[in-house]
């Protein structure tokens, strides 16, 4: 179904609807879920901290990896990585497979822009989800 889908073999409501929106949801619970879980490991209660876990990870991952077990943040930080690639893979594949069935798409020119723009500006603004 993924490769119909990047190949733009589905139609662009099918395309529009159920991967780009319906999919982008499923994704964006989940990798805010993990987000969420991640910076209430690291943030302690009371505190304002930075939401930008990517860069948490990395300025502190000599100690994540010495002693992330021991408080139970590894399996937060892994579970994120994974749906945030995943999320990644998947809006790439889903804009791919828009664009080509919105350039074989034969009604109305301005839905398939639409659905481009719309789409991609999703894309976009869920990147705040991962990061």
């Amino acid at each position: 179904m993924l490769k119909k889908l990047a190949n733009g073999e589905l139609s662009l409501k099918l395309t529009f609807w159920v991967f780009g929106l319906l999919g982008y949801f499923v994704f964006f619970i989940l990798t805010s879920i993990t987000h969420a879980g991640v910076l209430h490991r690291i943030c302690p209660a009371g505190q304002v901290c930075s939401h930008n876990v990517i860069f948490y990870i990395m300025k502190n991952f000599i100690t994540l990896l010495m002693n992330g077990s021991q408080s139970g943040i590894m399996i937060y930080l892994v579970a994120h990585i994974l749906f945030s690639a995943s999320f990644m893979l998947y809006m790439y594949i889903t804009i791919q497979g828009l664009w080509k069935s919105a350039a074989s798409y034969e009604g109305a020119k301005f839905w398939a822009w639409c659905a481009k723009i719309i789409l991609v500006c999703i894309a976009l603004a869920s990147l705040r989800s991962i990061f």
